[in-house]
């Protein structure tokens, strides 16, 4: 209801009462319940009641007309449900890209996906993705290939926590490829750093290749902050998939020192995980149990990455495991156990 209130200058209360009086004759349209926005908005919702009515009138309208009136539709929307967007992300996307105004439809086709990964739904994220991959061929030179690397990134993710390795791995490497042809430094040391994620499982060697490459980049950058993390990472991994070596603790810590003497607040929380890693293998446990539960365990629900709760949960199993707490791994073993059977009873479809 709030689509038309919005886009038509009538007052809501005569479009309701005709769209009551046309859905009270069964004609063309009928109720379909009531949504409450989260802002506390409430509109009656009408839905056709065949798609052929809905096709029929769409079709008689010029591309011009569908495009111009599909604009005014987002726009007005976007105003009227701010700062709802997270609910009518899918519906606003749809509209832009009607519109024609296919950077905003990738904004919030990403908001979608991401809203679908935040209900587990990330076959459903995924698709949504590879949409708006097909719409950055349309957007203008200079924002194409930042939005390629990030929806890429994105799709990476979502493959990883699916289990799907070597599909997570070439995502990342796509985006990696992406970045370098557009020059794009930061974003390529950022692509090659996400893909030791599933290269640590299924080829790591690749894995610390990417790494090392990442530090090679990132030299190449004014940037101490994006280095740290890079020689972070790169050091941390080949301590944990390769072999101990005395050079590779010292210079995984050191980075780690600075980025916390730059005030840091944004270094990959995987990265915080493997050093975690690093530090149960010299026996600090309980620091190492103290970053899992900062970096991943304590916050999943708030916003921290899939990827990284996964690794917190590891690290901590392991060093819990070296104090001898087989009471905790058991009892993080049964919370697992539930909220595995807790996702399978969870519809997952887009809304």
């Amino acid at each position: 209801m709030w689509a038309i209130t919005t886009a038509a200058e009538i007052a809501p209360g005569v479009i309701e009462d005709t769209c009551e009086s046309l859905a009270g004759r069964l004609q063309f349209i009928k109720t379909a319940g009531v949504h409450e926005l989260s802002n506390g908005q409430i509109s009656a919702h009408y839905a056709f009641r065949h798609s052929l009515y809905r096709e029929v009138l769409y079709r008689r309208l010029s591309e011009g007309t569908r495009a111009k009136l599909h604009m005014e539709l987002a726009q007005r929307l976007e105003a009227f449900c701010n700062p709802c967007e997270q609910e009518l992300a899918a519906e606003l996307a749809l509209h832009f890209e009607g519109g024609h105004e296919y950077e905003q439809a990738i904004h919030y086709l990403i908001i979608a996906a991401n809203n679908a990964a935040g209900r587990l739904a990330y076959r459903d994220s995924i698709d949504i993705l590879r949409h708006s991959l097909e719409l950055v061929a349309k957007v203008g030179l200079p924002r194409r290939a930042e939005l390629e690397v990030q929806i890429l990134e994105l799709i990476g993710n979502a493959h990883f926590v699916l289990g799907a390795l070597t599909e997570s791995a070439q995502a990342y490497r796509d985006a990696a490829l992406r970045a370098e042809r557009s020059d794009l430094k930061a974003a390529r040391v950022k692509a090659l750093i996400c893909a030791m994620y599933p290269l640590g499982f299924i080829d790591p060697d690749q894995g610390l290749g990417a790494l090392d490459q990442a530090v090679q980049t990132s030299m190449l950058i004014d940037d101490p902050i994006l280095l740290a993390r890079a020689q972070m990472g790169a050091a941390g991994s080949r301590l944990v998939f390769d072999s101990w070596r005395d050079h590779d603790a010292k210079l995984c810590t050191s980075a780690h020192e600075m980025l916390c003497g730059l005030g840091d607040s944004e270094t990959d929380h995987f990265q915080q995980i493997v050093y975690a890693h690093v530090l149960t293998l010299q026996g600090n446990y309980r620091e190492a149990l103290e970053i899992c539960e900062s970096g991943g365990v304590s916050r999943m629900n708030h916003g921290i990455s899939q990827i990284a709760h996964f690794g917190a949960l590891s690290g901590k199993t392991l060093a819990l495991l070296r104090m001898g707490h087989l009471g905790e791994v058991l009892r993080i073993t049964q919370a697992g156990r539930e909220l595995v059977d807790e996702n399978r009873a969870r519809p997952t479809g887009i809304r």
